[in-house]
């Protein structure tokens, strides 16, 4: 989409220097005689048209990104909840991993206590 805004802008731009010439090519002489004040007036009224257009054309171009970064961040946070969804899923796993290996501690120090018991009994 900014190729197309580019392509409008120059377009428009190289329209507007071709209206530019053919208003004021005749007049060349006259625009030469003009003080440099009166030059800078001109050429500001002149091309003052065409910083609005490339102005507007870079507010679309701002917002048309401002829309790409939006969706981008949105991906990133669903990404994000998924990932944290994960996480929260293997924590659980892990929560039961160390509830078995505690049961596991627990029946093993029982049966050594009961094997102690039995050879300080004999």
């Amino acid at each position: 989409m900014s190729r197309i805004l580019s392509t409008i802008g120059i377009l428009a731009t190289l329209a507007y220097v071709a209206f530019l010439a053919w208003a004021f090519g005749g007049r060349l002489a006259e625009l030469r005689s003009l003080e440099p004040n009166h030059i800078g007036d001109f050429l500001a009224g002149a091309f003052g048209p065409l910083a609005i257009l490339w102005l507007i054309l870079g507010f679309f171009q701002q917002g048309m990104e401002l829309r790409e970064n939006s969706r981008a961040l949105d991906l990133q946070a669903a990404e994000l909840k998924s990932a944290t969804r994960e996480q929260r899923e293997l924590l659980q796993i892990l929560r039961g991993q160390l509830e078995a290996t505690r049961a596991e501690v627990a029946i093993a120090s029982r049966i050594a206590s009961a094997e102690a018991q039995r050879t300080d009994a004999s």
